[in-house]
């Protein structure tokens, strides 16, 4: 699975010369969390990211969710908190149309000194669990359901459900599979929808859950379980 995971350069040069006006990339590595954190590198530096990799301290999949680290790991201090090698993942070099500076975003993984997928990076263990499956004449189909909280600060300064942003009204009920919320945060949400379908992200079904605030939406679910979870991040502050 090693070099498969590998992108070509040529993808970094195409992808430069459709977006001249592109000044900066993020670069995402997801923790075993689910948190994406990474670093953010000038246009000039693409092509080295391409032909040579991003050395990235390796205790970053030894975080917990509060961004602790998890000495227990032996991935922070008992390795000298060292780095290892992180590459982009294929086909996930996509615009970031929200960003201030013009710019972009590639997924990346994780890999050893030795070329070795590192074994704690979430990517890999996936590719491990999908090929145990395969060798028993298995293919998982994978599909993400994405729910969130929109909120908002109050008056007092605290967090609250985010009030609509066509009506200005806070919501006051629970509202499950309730339209008249969704229609009340469209520009919201037709911002998201328009940020899909530039990066390539299938999505597809949004309803309202069941607390005040509370949203999700699907993606289409493919045959390719990497793939499928090759969503570059596409939220907004």
């Amino acid at each position: 699975m090693t070099a498969a995971m590998h992108a070509d350069i040529s993808e970094a040069r195409a992808f430069l010369e459709a977006h001249p006006d592109v000044e900066a990339i993020e670069l995402l590595i997801t923790d075993p969390g689910g948190v994406a954190r990474g670093k953010l590198i000038a246009r000039e530096e693409l092509l080295s990211l391409y032909s040579e990799g991003r050395c990235v301290a390796g205790s970053i999949l030894g975080l917990d969710v509060t961004g602790e680290d998890v000495e227990a790991t032996g991935l922070v201090w008992s390795v000298g908190d060292a780095d290892r090698i992180c590459r982009p993942v294929p086909g996930t070099l996509v615009h970031a149309n929200w960003m201030s500076r013009p710019g972009a975003q590639v997924l990346m993984a994780m890999y050893e000194a030795n070329g070795e997928p590192c074994s704690a990076d979430p990517r890999h263990a996936l590719a491990r669990s999908v090929q145990r499956l395969q060798g028993i004449g298995l293919r998982p189909v994978v599909a993400a359901e994405i729910e969130f909280y929109l909120v908002a600060r109050d008056t007092q300064g605290r967090l609250a459900p985010a009030p609509g942003l066509l009506s200005g009204r806070p919501p006051q009920r629970l509202d499950s599979y309730g339209l008249t919320k969704l229609h009340d945060m469209a520009p919201l949400f037709d911002d998201i929808y328009a940020a899909a379908r530039i990066q390539g992200l299938p999505l597809r079904t949004l309803m309202s859950e069941y607390a005040p605030g509370q949203y999700e939406i699907t993606l289409l679910h493919r045959d390719d379980a990497l793939r499928a979870i090759e969503t570059p991040s596409c939220s907004n502050d």
